[in-house]
């Protein structure tokens, strides 16, 4: 399906970061809700900034599957440096908005995803989850390897179109047992706070540099000024009676509307002074911004919008444009740098008082305000809970009892996985009696759960494994060499 080298030489290239207990270093699994080639929005822009970092980021395909009988258990594609699309088998078309995964898909998906975790050196790893729908393969993932968990919650979905309960009912256990919740917007951080392990607000955010260094072209050339514009999605939150209305009010004025439609909007193509360009590449967006006069956010007012915080917010921001936006809860809080409307009659007055905008300073806090919320700024937020996590989890004791150990654990605020990985660590590493831990092991966690992220710790997961097979025979084999070294 996907023209690529072997895995096998490919692999080889690599050189793995070392785990992150070690070295700071640790790859991102995304679970997305979009395929990376599906415009450039969050999930998109979280993967580019981690990887020009110097993370791995391996990118799961929504659209597109290997059969279950293939030889391989997957396929992979560099998109660029460190970011990596992944094609994963499964039996069926994945319903991905609608479904659960159900136990048989769930076992051919994990075989699939373990198959590229032992080819590419996946351990220390985090699962940055978009899509709830892959919550069993995820905890799969942390129960098997260690694997930790992000959600990071974009939307308020249970008003989506085409988002099923599976969905939503998944989402409700992702949010209690992930080990971070990201939320884009305040409404849902006052939903999910209080369920969530921890829950933290990372807005969106925008790639300054890019936006801001708008430069002159002749794309929109033959368009009458003055020209209205939007990019963007235009699905079912975009006002297009609001639109309409504005565009009959005032016929001198050219709407240009960039972006994949989702949504009726023949009442528009009737309209001479309204243009439907479709949608561009992510690269050309801020040659059509160039010729923007104002540019407009027409949402429609619901629960939806209410908690959503739009990236084309911020990259209007980068242009120091008047900006005409719905008066809705995340777009208020830059109300000075706006023009803020509620009503039809509203829009068409804002923009007016827009076009006529003659203060230079005012754009000037746009750009500043656009230059302090950088996708690099969120992704530093978004690491340091990432450091945290894992030092939450590495707790150091040294010299102490196993009965001493578990109470020193059990002071701490780690759930019961955690403390079990923790001690399996500790008991791999610091202690390095192998055949003790192994067993001490088995007492407390009954499976080996911890990542493997040193020689010791390596070792010791082959051992406990190699018990769980048969103990007995190991035991004996532990006995003859002892007899014989006696």
């Amino acid at each position: 399906m996907v023209d690529q080298e072997s895995m096998t030489d490919k692999a080889s290239k690599y050189k793995f970061p070392p785990g992150a207990l070690v070295g700071n270093t640790y790859d991102l699994f995304f679970f997305s809700i979009v395929d990376f080639s599906y415009l450039r929005q969050r999930p998109q822009q979280l993967a580019y900034h981690f990887a020009k970092r110097g993370h791995r980021v391996f990118y799961l395909s929504i659209s597109q599957f290997l059969p279950a009988d293939s030889g391989e258990d997957f396929e992979i594609k560099e998109i660029k440096k460190n970011i990596y699309e992944v094609f994963l088998k499964s039996p069926s078309f994945l319903r991905v908005y609608e479904d659960y995964i159900d136990s048989k898909v769930l076992e051919i998906l994990y075989r699939s995803l373990n198959g590229l975790r032992k080819k590419w050196g996946l351990i220390t790893t985090v699962s940055l989850v978009h899509n709830p729908f892959w919550s069993p393969l995820v905890y799969r993932m942390r129960e098997e390897h260690g694997w930790k968990i992000i959600y990071d919650c974009m939307d308020e979905w249970d008003t989506f179109k085409g988002v099923g309960r599976p969905f939503l009912d998944q989402e409700n256990i992702l949010v209690r047992n992930a080990d971070l919740v990201l939320v884009t917007a305040g409404l849902l951080y006052e939903k999910w706070s209080k369920q969530a392990r921890r829950c933290i607000l990372v807005r969106n955010a925008c790639d300054y540099e890019h936006f801001a260094r708008i430069s002159p072209n002749t794309l929109l050339a033959d368009v009458r000024k003055p020209i209205i514009g939007f990019f963007g999605g235009i699905a079912e939150w975009v006002d297009i009676d609001l639109i309409r209305y504005a565009a009959r009010r005032r016929t001198d004025w050219s709407f240009v509307l960039l972006g994949e439609v989702f949504t009726d909007v023949s009442a528009l193509k009737k309209m001479d002074n309204v243009h439907l360009l479709g949608r561009w590449p992510y690269e050309e967006m801020p040659s059509y911004l160039f010729h923007f006069d104002v540019c407009i956010i027409p949402f429609k007012k619901n629960k939806v919008t209410e908690a959503a915080d739009p990236v084309k917010l911020y990259e209007f921001l980068s242009s120091g444009k008047p900006i005409v936006a719905r008066d809705l809860n995340e777009i208020r809080q830059y109300e000075d740098l706006l023009y803020l409307f509620d009503t039809e009659e509203g829009f068409v007055q804002r923009i007016e008082k827009a076009l006529n905008e003659k203060d230079a300073r005012i754009r000037e806090k746009r750009r500043h305000t656009a230059a302090s919320n950088t996708w690099d700024d969120r992704i530093d937020r978004i690491d340091h809970e990432i450091q945290e996590i894992y030092k939450k989890a590495s707790i150091v004791i040294a010299n102490v009892s196993r009965e001493g150990l578990e109470e020193k654990l059990r002071q701490k605020d780690i759930s019961l996985e955690e403390q079990q990985r923790e001690l399996a660590r500790l008991y791999a590493i610091e202690k390095g009696l192998f055949w003790k831990m192994a067993k001490k092991l088995m007492d407390l966690t009954n499976q080996c759960i911890f990542p493997p992220d040193t020689r010791r710790g390596r070792l010791a997961f082959r051992i406990v494994n190699r018990i769980k097979r048969n103990p007995y025979k190991l035991n004996k084999k532990k006995e003859r060499r002892e007899k014989h070294s006696c």
